[in-house]
């Protein structure tokens, strides 16, 4: 390594405070330039805040509950995620639309409402996947 290479290291380390190793991969797959291993970086960094993005959606989806209740009775609930999940598949399937305007025709009839809302207390995302007491 010379005196050229590890000034741009240090210049690396100093701009995005990352350490030697990750610095000196930037600039190896940059070619050698900075701006470009800059650019990379910035670039991972996005992705990594639009996937924290998704899976804080997906972990307040799961958190948030539908539930189905009859007068006082709650006949089923289970996590919003699963619900627009079910609606995907109905929108996409003829004889599951049919099915669903006839049971949501014959809910309406039958006094049933539809609630949704957070739960009472805050649950992980493994939690709320793996226990069926919550759902």
């Amino acid at each position: 390594m010379n005196n050229e290479e590890l000034e741009k290291i240090d210049l690396l380390r100093s701009r995005a405070e990352i350490g030697y190793q990750e610095a000196k991969d930037l600039l190896d797959a940059a070619g050698g330039d900075i701006v470009q291993a800059l650019i990379k970086l910035e670039e991972r960094s996005r992705d990594k805040s639009e996937s924290a993005r998704f899976m804080n959606w997906l972990r307040k989806s799961w958190q948030t509950k539908i539930k189905i209740n009859r007068g006082e009775q709650t006949i089923l609930k289970l996590p919003l995620a699963a619900g627009a999940l079910g609606l995907v598949g109905i929108l996409t399937r003829r004889e599951l639309a049919f099915l669903g305007g006839l049971l949501g025709v014959i809910a309406i009839i039958k006094d049933y409402t539809l609630e949704v809302g957070l739960p009472e207390e805050e649950v992980s995302f493994p939690e709320t996947l793996l226990t069926s007491s919550q759902v």
